[in-house]
Formats: C-alpha cells, structure tokens, sequence
C-alpha cells in the first residue's frame, strides 16, 4: 500500500505540470490572474459583452467575490478593503482603466472614499496619528497617483 501511495505522489509530481498544461488549455478562464479575473468582472468583460454592470450587478459581483474572504484574518482583510476600493471606484466611475489603476497604485489602506476626499480638497479630514509633514507627503503621493491614472485612464 505504502508503495503505491509513493508511486502515486511521483507520479502526479511528474505529470502534474504536463497535466495543468492541458487544463489551461482546455479552461480557458484558468489561465487569468486572480486579478485579471476579478476585474473581468467587476467590468462586465466576462459575463456582460463588455458593457458596464450596473451598480446592482456590482453589488450582486461584489457578493459573490467576497464570499470565500476572510475578513478576519490579516490577509481577508486587506483582501476586504482593496475589493470594496475596486467595487466603489467601478459603481463612481464606470471606469476600470481607471479603478485598475487606483487599486494598483494608491496605499491598500485608503479606501475609495478617502481618496476622493484627499483629491477634491475636503477639509477636516482625519489624520490622527500623522505627522504634518507625513500628512503632506501622503497627499502629494495621492495626487501623483491621481495624475498618473486619469492620464493611463484616457
């Protein structure tokens, strides 16, 4: 028994890069990053001929894209936050060059909110525990980050 289950293991060790080869070959969608993936669809580029969701579509995405996080451990939680971001960026803005952009470039903690705050000059925004000098330094990134994506946006 032993000498089959070690058998086994070596086989599938050997064949297994052949094997997922031909899966990728055969689903298509396996070839994607889970990145590429959840922007598929959050644009409608997978399941709505390319047209924009509509708000209830995202939410309906956005739903079926969080049920397997874990919001309570380290790792569900930045997953959480950057989702909510993308999510919130598609339903302002329609844009995923844009929201893409966004989600890559801006600091994970900053949610879509804060960003538009920070960009449109809202005033009494909460800094607490923050330097001025790392506030500055804060905004001038957000605002680099801002120029940089409508400009890879348009």
């Amino acid at each position: 028994m032993k000498r089959l289950i070690i058998a086994t293991i070596i086989t599938l060790g050997l064949c297994g890069s052949a094997w997922a080869a031909n899966k990728r070959n055969t689903f298509g969608e396996l070839d994607v990053s889970a990145d590429d993936y959840r922007w598929n669809r959050l644009s409608g580029a997978s399941k709505n001929n390319n047209e924009p969701l509509t708000i209830e579509e995202l939410s309906k995405v956005y739903k079926k894209l969080m049920a397997p996080v874990n919001p309570k451990t380290i790792w569900g939680s930045l997953q959480a936050s950057t989702l909510e971001r993308d999510v919130t960026c598609m339903k302002a803005t329609g844009n995923e060059r844009l929201c893409r952009c966004l989600g890559n470039e801006l600091p994970v903690y900053l949610s879509f909110r804060s960003y538009v705050a920070i960009v449109t000059g809202e005033k009494n925004l909460n800094f607490s525990g923050l330097t001025a000098e790392e506030i500055k330094k804060m905004i001038e990134k957000i605002m680099n980050v801002r120029e940089k994506c409508v400009t890879k946006s348009n």
